[in-house]
């Protein structure tokens, strides 16, 4: 399997993020749940590091 860095993630997340800025209209309901929908990745990975922590503490040499 490919390994992607937590980096690679996050980067890939935030050009989606970023093309979504540019192709959404500019209207309340929309901005509210790209806002939603931030905070939800944006805790997905918080949880994916906190997950990941322990595993990348233990493979430092």
């Amino acid at each position: 399997m490919n390994e992607v860095s937590i980096e690679q993630v996050v980067e890939r997340i935030e050009a989606a993020l970023a093309r979504l800025d540019k192709v959404i209209p500019e209207t309340m309901e929309q901005r509210a749940r790209d806002a939603r929908l931030r905070i939800s990745v944006e805790q997905a990975l918080g949880e994916l590091d906190e997950l990941l922590a322990p595993s990348e503490r233990r493979a430092r040499p």
